[in-house]
């Protein structure tokens, strides 16, 4: 088995699958390792990975009716996002598997995801005590107060429609360590001999029969492939050499019994000894899996010639298969900010300055929730600072956030060049219902009853953004756009869906359309935006992935 991507997915199908001794694996992480690196596990840094070394950082084109200005960040590292997120980690509500089974994802219902829930190696906890802020607390007291909504001690204890408390974390609270994918699925088993790791290894064009080629070395720039940075990353085994092999993995000779080698050097690939720049073919003797997430596995499957047949030919690419829904379907949850400055210092405890929040049912009648928020402990004014707001000493702020956006983009290439980073259209807030745009307007409006209510109104001294003179309709739209931010979940560019859905990428077991011996796992595959933070569902999906290979295996 070859695996593209040792991320959120990728950690969890590499680590079931080399559980069985008869199964060699080999993983192809474009990024550095971290183990050992402080930077990635220490969980409470995350907001210094953004555009960072770890970071590939993609830029939107411009949005109608969106801010144009926003990056995506796609961690470069082994975890993926779970070693650069804040390991909010929520079971999604039964509805939206049932979405996922409407949409034709057959198997994927609620009860049968559960028992993969329950068998996650990851350490989910609520935030813990010791990191409680009082801000928080006092936050969490006032939305009860103000809306009426339950305060839930652990979000994940039963389905919820709404409620306000702390989040469900994955971290070990007793050092701040996170329980990313790689923590939790790979670590424990580095030095399992079918496992082999390489890390700096990035995958950039997919032949299921003659192999995947990968360009060793520390990277690439925008604008050419082979534009790899000179210096070694930190966590890396330097040029060329897995940074995780020094820990055990990438020792192993998955080049004699799972994967072969040739190309540019015909380096084995359990023990690669090719400098920055070099170039090879590894191939899978059973299947490949691509977990390199929801921007870089259609980005891959495009560039080797997978894809809507017109736009491949038109940037000179052969097409190998037409599958028109590669790069359709382009998810985010958008999420807008109301910035207040503090009253007072706030305290400095905990776990990643985003503990608490609140979901809110503007239905009475739903069974989920359709309105989210993050209470930011620290002034997140990426946006505002742009749009001319004042920039507190001490801030902090409510983000309304759209949990089922109605408004779907698309991802194309710009060239065929498989270094130049590809176009990310979300169109932001252009579902013709305008229903997106109305969640912001009303969140925005709750989160002012929230702050008019004690005892979280004594921490404010003023708003900040919008502004009390902004009061209408218009005039929160207008602002909740131009200052929305993302919170770095896109999704849904290779949809799961039935045989007969021309815009589905892969079926119900995951495999690529009329491509044998190729299967998609990360949140490419999602048919619909789930409610609530992506992570888990990501995570659940390795698991049903290994256990569908697995199954197929024993049947061989």
């Amino acid at each position: 088995m070859v695996i593209v991507g040792g991320g959120t997915a990728g950690s969890v199908v590499a680590s079931r699958l080399s559980a069985d001794p008869d199964v060699s694996v080999c993983v192809l992480e474009g990024g550095p390792s971290d183990v050992g690196d402080q930077r990635i596990l220490q969980l409470r840094n995350w907001i210094n990975l953004l555009e960072s070394e770890f970071d590939y950082d993609y830029p939107i084109v411009p949005q109608p009716r969106g801010n144009s200005h926003l990056r995506q960040a796609r961690a470069r590292v082994l975890g993926g996002c779970s070693s650069h997120n804040t390991m909010i980690s929520f079971l999604p509500p039964p509805e939206d598997f049932a979405d996922w089974v409407a949409a034709g994802a057959a198997g994927w219902s609620y009860e049968e995801m559960v028992p993969l829930w329950k068998r996650l190696a990851i350490n989910i906890v609520p935030v813990a005590p010791q990191h409680r802020n009082p801000l928080a607390e006092d936050f969490v007291a006032a939305c009860h107060t103000a809306l009426g909504v339950p305060i839930h001690d652990d979000f994940n204890a039963a389905p919820f429609a709404d409620g306000a408390g702390f989040f469900p974390v994955g971290y070990h609270p007793e050092t701040g360590v996170r329980s990313s994918a790689s923590v939790a699925y790979l670590h424990p088993h580095l030095d399992r001999p079918n496992l082999t790791i390489l890390t700096n290894h990035w995958a950039y064009h997919l032949d299921p029969e003659a192999g995947i080629s990968v360009n060793i070395g520390q990277g690439w720039r925008d604008g050419g492939a082979w534009g790899v940075e000179g210096s070694s990353g930190a966590g890396s085994g330097g040029a060329g050499q897995s940074g995780a092999g020094q820990s055990g993995a990438g020792q192993s000779g998955a080049g004699q019994d799972g994967a072969e080698s040739g190309g540019a050097g015909q380096s084995g690939a359990g023990q690669s000894g090719a400098g920055n720049g070099e170039r090879v073919l590894i191939r899978a003797r059973h299947e490949y899996v691509l977990c390199a997430g929801a921007v870089d596995t259609p980005r891959l499957l495009l560039h080797s010639g997978f894809g809507p047949a017109r736009q491949l030919e038109r940037l000179g690419i052969k097409v190998k298969a037409d599958l028109p829904g590669v790069g359709e379907n382009l998810l985010d949850h958008p999420e807008s900010l109301i910035l207040w400055e503090a009253s007072r210092e706030i305290p400095p405890m905990s776990a990643m300055d985003s503990d608490a929040g609140l979901f809110v049912r503007r239905d009475p009648g739903a069974e989920r929730p359709d309105l989210m928020f993050h209470l930011y402990q620290i002034p997140f004014t990426f946006n505002t600072e742009r749009l001319g707001y004042d920039v507190p000493r001490h801030g902090f702020g409510m983000t309304p956030n759209v949990p089922r956006p109605r408004s779907a983009g698309r991802l194309t290439l710009a060239d065929s060049d498989p270094g130049t980073k590809p176009l990310l259209d979300f169109r932001y807030f252009t579902d013709p219902e305008g229903y997106d745009e109305r969640t912001i307007v009303d969140g925005l409006r709750l989160a002012r009853e929230v702050a008019a209510t004690e005892p979280f109104a004594k921490w404010i001294a003023r708003e900040i953004a919008p502004g009390p003179a902004l009061r209408s309709d218009e005039e929160l739209s207008s602002y909740g756009r131009a200052a929305h931010h993302t919170v770095y979940h896109p999704a849904g560019t290779c949809r799961m869906g039935s045989p007969g859905d021309e815009l589905s990428v892969v079926d119900p077991e995951l495999r690529l359309k009329g491509v044998p011996h190729v299967r998609l796992a990360d949140a490419s595959i999602f048919p619909l935006m789930p409610s609530v933070n992506p992570m888990v569902t990501v995570l659940m999906i390795g698991e049903r992935a290994a256990d569908l290979i697995s199954a197929e295996l024993n049947r061989a």
